[in-house]
Parts: structure tokens; C-alpha cells; sequence
């Protein structure tokens, strides 16, 4: 992908269902994240908002208008704006935030997203058992629950969730039902009628937006314990919220944009799900409700703080283990790697020397025997030193002889190392090297062995007559960028997902079946990132491949 980092002004849209004022401290936290990236609104970038107002029939409209403003990226807010923007578009990238993005099909997946959209979840859904399970601790006895929210899509899946809640904690749901503005009262109404011993909020754009306060108002007036998933609610007076920070969301969204601006496809940026979740309790409010849900709610905090700190903990020890046994494992296989390159390594002696008949003449079936016998000592002593280099990365064991290296002149030293293997397939093989481009600093030997691997990869997936490009170019002051560039049949979105992890082979020309021990670009990976450096690929299928890797220029080490 071409980076759009180097214009004088980007555009970013930033779509949402909901309004200005109630987003306002979103999208003040979105700029400062923004900010702290280097983005300033009026300097560098420009935003472009849009807000359908709750009128989620606005939202395709908006959409559309975004992407008739060409936009380079669109930040969507919630799930309904996010299925705007992808209905809009399927080339502008789209980063989201919103609840549950591969269960409303957004996206294939969290680690593989797929398509144009990448971004955060802020696990709202998910996260509506929890609060009923607040409220059941705050409340012992609690056994009817009022539930206010929005009838339709997206809400309908929230209600979902909490009826399986509700059922495993004994507890029964009152639907309080709000379509539009006029029936908050009435709603209300039904939960002091229905005798409600608690409320929980399930988000819509109509609930969060300027309808917040009056909310809180009727609430109050109810005297009804509530809980919320947004911790602007106990700051303007409400009882208590459970979830994710919102705000630092929206901030961290940021880091998605300056990504995929500088080149990354969103399709190989997996959505973060949160680790860090709020309780935040008003006792101002807690007080008012009664002396004794307020102990309730100290214990309940006290508890869950507790909890919190005996599971980092726990996880920590865990987190501890699994890496003494990563090591052990990479141990493990050094050493019996080291073990088995010995005798192979005779193996192969020998059968050198007799197909040179130092032992005697032979036969053209003996001939043809011990061929194929050198082949394949060939092939398991290349899967052995890939063992051996990647069981010493992971290890810790892999020292790094960093120093000043012409990037030009090791590369055209590869180029022409392969070009005999290129010439076998009548491939065109050419280098292109800027000249302020040329010094890195880096261990000479290992970025000898990534270029040699992508390239000579490069050469195996091209069909005869093809042409495969080598580049160097600076990309600021402090990286270089090297691209290695193929007219092979490309790589499928399922497979260029998964192409940089351990054993995993594409498939070669025709659908036939790969060679080789599918480590390379594992250890290319590796070898990159241990340069501070980053590794990746951009391909279609039927036009071709171009793999990307970066390496510290000589200046940021200066």
C-alpha cells in the first residue's frame, strides 16, 4: 500500500450516530491522540465530522458523502456507523470502535480482520453479564430488573445477552422500552409501576446522547440502583458503570490511523480487544438510595479489587511458566538440531564423494539413487539450520554485530549471488537503489540471509519470463525501506494473514505443493524485528507479491 504519510494535509472522516455535544468528550480525547501522534488538526490534517443526530437512516447518506470527499481513512463510531462505512466503501480504510465486530459481521475476525476495517472493541455486549452480576452482589435479594434500551439493530443482541444473564442469575428482565425522545417518561413510568428493584441501560444513540441527564433525573426521581456502561454517568450524578473507558478508546484509535497512513493495510492490523475495565461508584448518589446499599457497594469494590489483584497475580505466575517453557522448548530443539547436523553432515560427505566415484564407478540407477538421497540430506539440513536459527532468536541467544552497511552494495552482492537461479527460469532480476539510501545500520550477515530468503522466494513463486524488482529508498530520516517485488500469482487475503508464521507454506504455482521448510519468513520476521525494523506484505492474487522490511538508518544511531 502506498503510504499517505508524506502529504502535506490529510483528511480524515469521523462518522458517528450520535451528536456533537454528547461526543464531545470522544472526540476531544480522538484529537489528542491524534496530537500525540504528530496530527494536528489545521497544521497537518483536516477532520471532516459527521452525525446523524440518532437518525440512523442519516448514517448512509454521511457515509456516502465522506467518500465522495475522498477521505483518506474514516473513523467510525458504534456499529451502526461502522456497517455505513463499509457499505460505502471497500477501498477507504475504516477504523472502528464498536461492540462486537465479528459477531455483527464486520469483520472475519480480531487477529485476521480482513477487508478495509480494523480498530478497537469495546466488549459492551459481552460485558452486560457482569453489571446484572453487580447489581445481584449490591443487591441479594434483587430478583426483577429493569432494562432500558432501544428496540432493533443494533440493541437487539445486547438484550440477547442480558436475557442469558438474567436466567443464570434468577433474575427476571422488565423491557422499558424507548423508541424516541417522547417515550423516556413513559418507560420510567412502567419501571415505578412494575415495581423495578434495579435498572440497567443497554447503549443506543437515542439513550447517549443529549438524553443523558434526563436519564439521570428520572432515575434519581425512581429512586431505582442503576448501572451503566460509561463512566460519564456516576461523574453527572448516576450510581455506578462497569466497562471500558470510552474516551481512551477513541484516543488509542489514533494509533490505527497513523498505521495504516504510513502504509499498513487494515486487513493486517487485528482489533484490540480492552484489557483494562472501570468500576466507578458515586456514594453521593449511594448515600441517597440508603445506608445499607452503600456498605453493599464498599464490599462489592473492596471484593472486586481484591479479585483483580489475586488474578494479575495468577497471571502473572502463569505468564512466568509459559515463558520457562518456551525457553526450555527452544532449548530443546538447539540442542537436538545441533545433534542431528553432524551425522548429516557426514551423510552428505559420503555421498558427495561417491557420486564423484572416489569409492569406484557407478551405475546410472546408482547414480540416480544417491541423487536423490543428496537432495533430500540437502533439504533436512536446511530445515535443520532454520531450527537452529529460529530456536536462538526466540531463545535469546542470536547476538547482533551491528555496524554501517551499504545497503546498495549488499543488495545488488545478493542480486547477483541469485541471478544464476533467476537466468534457470529466464526471469528478469534488477535492483534499484537510492543513494541516500544506502547506509544502514545493521548485523550485515542477517540481513543478508532476509534478502536472500525473500528474494530467492521471489524467484521460486515467478513463472518463467517474469520479472522480480529489488528497491531501497529512504522513508524519513531514520528508516529504510527495502521492497522486493514479484509478477507471481500473488498471495490469497486467507493466506497472506498467516504467511510470516512458523511452518506455514503457501501454495505453490498451480496449486502444487511447496518445498521447503516454511520457517523462512518466520526467521525473516524475527530478524527484522531484532533490527527494530518491521516486516510486511502487500498482494493480490493474480498480480503479483511485494514484500516490505525497514532497517535503521545510520543517522538514528549516530
Amino acid at each position: 500500500m502506498k503510504s499517505m504519510h508524506s502529504r502535506a494535509f490529510v483528511r480524515i472522516g469521523y462518522l458517528s450516530a450520535g451528536d456533537p455535544v454528547s461526543r464531545a468528550y470522544r472526540v476531544e480525547a480522538f484529537r489528542q491522540g491524534l496530537k500525540e501522534l504528530g496530527y494536528i488538526e489545521g497544521k497537518n490534517i483536516t477532520i471532516e465530522y459527521r452525525y446523524a443526530r440518532t437518525n440512523l437512516n442519516r448514517l448512509a447518506e454521511l457515509a456516502r458523502e465522506l467518500v465522495d470527499l475522498e477521505v483518506d481513512i474514516i473513523f467510525a463510531g458504534g456499529r451502526p456507523a461502522t456497517e455505513a462505512a463499509k457499505n460505502a466503501t471497500e477501498v477507504i480504510p475504516i477504523v472502528t470502535s464498536s461492540g462486537d465486530p465479528v459477531g455483527s459481521g464486520l469483520v472475519a475476525s480480531l487477529p485476521r480482520p480482513g477487508g478495509n476495517i480494523t480498530g478497537l472493541t469495546n466488549l459492551t455486549p459481552g460485558l452486560i453479564g457482569k453489571r446484572l452480576e453487580l447489581l445481584k452482589q449490591v443487591i441479594p435479594q434483587l430478583s426483577h430488573v429493569a432494562v432500558l434500551w432501544t428496540p432493533g439493530h443494533p440493541a437487539v443482541d445486547s438484550f440477547k445477552n442480558a436475557e442469558v444473564a438474567a436466567k443464570s442469575l434468577g433474575v427476571q428482565l422488565q423491557a422499558a422500552e424507548v423508541r424516541d425522545r417522547a417515550d423516556l417518561k413513559t418507560a420510567f413510568a412502567a419501571i415505578k409501576r412494575e415495581r423495578a428493584e434495579a435498572l440497567i441501560m443497554l447503549r443506543s444513540p437515542i439513550l447517549i446522547n443529549d438524553l443523558t441527564e434526563r436519564i439521570l433525573d428520572l432515575t434519581a426521581e425512581s429512586r431505582v440502583p442503576a448501572i451503566y456502561d460509561d463512566q460519564r454517568f456516576p461523574q453527572l450524578g448516576g450510581l455506578m458503570s462497569y466497562g471500558v473507558n470510552l474516551a481512551d478508546l477513541d484516543r488509542h484509535a489514533a494509533t490505527y490511523i497513523d498505521k495504516i497512513l504510513k502504509g499498513v493495510k487494515p486487513a493486517n492490523l487485528p482489533i484490540k480487544q480492552p484489557t483494562n475495565f472501570e468500576l466507578l461508584i458515586n456514594f453521593r448518589s449511594a448515600k441517597a438510595l440508603g445506608r445499607r446499599l452503600t456498605e453493599n457497594l464498599r464490599e462489592a469494590y473492596t471484593g472486586l479489587e481484591k479479585r483483580v489483584v489475586d488474578r494479575t497475580h495468577e497471571l502473572a505466575i502463569a505468564n512466568e511458566r509459559l515463558k520457562d517453557l518456551n525457553r526450555m522448548k527452544s532449548d530443546f530443539v538447539f540442542h537436538v538440531s545441533h545433534e542431528l547436523r553432524t551425522p548429516l553432515t557426514a551423510i552428505k560427505g559420503a555421498v558427495d564423494l561417491m557420486l564423484r566415484e572416489v569409492a569406484g564407478p557407478l551405475t546410472e540407477k546408482q547414480i540416480h539413487y544417491l541423487t536423490r538421497v543428496r537432495s533430500n540430506t540437502q533439504h533436512l539440513a536446511g530445515l535443520i539450520n532454520d531450527l537452529l536459527d529460529l530456536s536462538k532468536i526466540e531463545s535469546g541467544k542470536t547476538e547482533m554485530r551491528s555496524s554501517r552497511v551499504s545497503m546498495g552494495g549488499l543488495l545488488h552482492e545478493v542480486v547477483e549471488t541469485l541471478r544464476p537461479l533467476a537466468a534457470e527460469k529466464a526471469i528478469a532480476l534488477e535492483a534499484t537503489v537510492v543513494e541516500s539510501a544506502t547506509m544502514v545500520w545493521a548485523d550485515r550477515d542477517k540481513i543478508n540471509q532476509v534478502l536472500t530468503n525473500l528474494i530467492g522466494n521471489a524467484i521460486k513463486f515467478t513463472p518463467a519470463l517474469g520479472r522480480v524488482s529489488i528497491s531501497a529508498s529512504k522513508k524519513g530520516k531514520a528508516i529504510v525501506q527495502v521492497s522486493v517485488t514479484d509478477t507471481g500469482p500473488g498471495i490469497p487475503p486467507e493466506e497472506r494473514e498467516k504467511i510470516f508464521d512458523k511452518f506455514y507454506q503457501i501454495t505453490g504455482l498451480e496449486g502444487s505443493k511447496p518445498k521447503g521448510t516454511g520457517l523462512g519468513l518466520a526467521i525473516c520476521k524475527a530478524l527484522v524485528e531484532l533490527h527494530g525494523g518491521r516486516i510486511w506484505v502487500d498482494a493480490e492474487v493474480g498480480g503479483g507479491s511485494i514484500f516490505y522490511f525497514t532497517v535503521p538508518a545510520t543517522e538514528s544511531w549516530q
